[in-house]
């Protein structure tokens, strides 16, 4: 069980997530991220705007997946 955890609040941004995903799984252990979910604006991955907030969430949960699995 953690007894000590850093709590970091990130705004999404695609270097955040990079950060994550580098972060060797000692200091993962001792993280839990909370991720600002960004307002529907222009994808600059899929390069158009989300059709639906649904289609917003899941790509950001994809994003999420690949960065942070557990």
């Amino acid at each position: 069980m953690i007894t000590e955890f850093y709590l970091p609040v990130l705004k999404s941004k695609q270097g955040e997530f990079d950060a994550l995903f580098k972060l060797s799984d000692q200091a993962k252990r001792s993280i839990i991220p909370l991720l600002e979910i960004t307002p529907m604006e222009w994808d600059y991955a899929t390069k158009a705007k989300p059709r639906t907030i649904e289609v917003h969430l899941q790509n950001f949960c994809k994003k999420v997946i690949n960065k942070w699995p557990r």
